[in-house]
């Protein structure tokens, strides 16, 4: 099976994974009074979405990808991530990303790059809000500590790493010529090839790259802001000013979400009901491109 086969069966199977997760979770939704308030959060979350989807466009953007199946890849990608647990999602997102670029390696360093700007995001918000006002039971030590180190090893691989590898290709070609060293020549300029455009990408984009991940943040907390208003009078209000964020936190410190009470269930509100969204326009799309081409080649038979 060549590339292109592997990507459309990645897809294939991410499609059919996403949609046993939105039956399974359909049964789950809590109820939801304030319809409106739900609605409402729901489009926010699908609109965080779409601008996940325009930043992993604009961090793979070489002339030759479309947003379209950038957006599509990374909406199926987000509906696998939420059906299969302990994170494992990342790895079903770079196997789709590579076979949509048919370049595994890119496909890794853009999905590193997203997360790298997320944690930063995070990172700002969590400590703020441990500043500002801490919940019973949060505690941001762990997150903070091990996105410290995450953000030490990303700056290793973006700007420390290229810079070494030209060194230790210069030094190579000048001083040895056997064949291991030409060997390890070749992996370097390999390897240089991959870190050294991430690099540049990130160098080139980071304002509009953290433009838009404070946007993604920004408008999920709106979401679960506005979820909270919308289930409210069944599971009650969480405690304190900053709620929402709470919220946010508890959802982005456990391996399961489903131990948080209330993050469970405005977390599956909020999913669901947005991805139950991208179902049906998705639908409205297709049937709108059928109904074009039917009419296209209703015209070109007409006399």
């Amino acid at each position: 099976m060549n590339r292109r086969g592997v990507g459309t069966a990645v897809r294939v199977a991410g499609l059919v994974l996403a949609a046993g997760w939105l039956i399974h979770e359909l049964a789950g939704v809590p109820a939801c009074p304030a319809l409106g308030w739900g609605l409402a959060a729901a489009a926010t979350y699908l609109l965080a979405h779409l601008v996940r989807g325009m930043r992993l466009f604009l961090l793979l953007y070489d002339g030759r990808v479309q947003v379209r199946g950038v957006v599509g890849t990374h909406l199926v990608a987000a509906a696998v991530s939420h059906a299969i647990p302990f994170k494992l999602g990342e790895i079903y997102r770079v196997v789709a990303v590579g076979g949509l670029l048919r370049r595994w390696s890119r496909a890794v360093m853009a999905v590193w790059s997203e997360r790298l700007f997320d944690v930063l995001v995070l990172m700002a918000l969590v400590a703020g809000l441990a500043a500002i006002e801490r919940a019973p039971g949060f505690d941001p030590t762990a997150f903070l500590v091990l996105g410290a180190v995450f953000l030490f090893l990303s700056g290793f691989v973006f700007l420390v790493l290229p810079e070494s590898l030209h060194l230790l290709i210069r030094y190579v070609v000048t001083r040895h010529n056997s064949r291991g060293s030409l060997r390890l020549l070749e992996l370097s300029e390999r390897l240089l090839a991959v870190v050294a455009r991430a690099s540049r990408v990130l160098r080139t984009r980071w304002a509009t790259v953290t433009w838009l991940s404070l946007a993604i943040w920004g408008l999920e907390l709106c979401a679960l802001a506005l979820a909270t208003r919308a289930v409210a009078p069944v599971i009650g209000e969480p405690a304190g000013t900053f709620a929402p964020f709470h919220v946010l936190a508890l959802q982005q410190h456990t391996w399961d979400p489903a131990a948080n009470g209330l993050a469970a269930q405005l977390v599956r509100l909020v999913t669901v009901d947005a991805f139950v969204g991208v179902v049906i326009i998705a639908a409205v799309g297709l049937a709108g491109r059928w109904l074009a081409r039917r009419n296209a080649a209703a015209r070109k038979e007409a006399p």
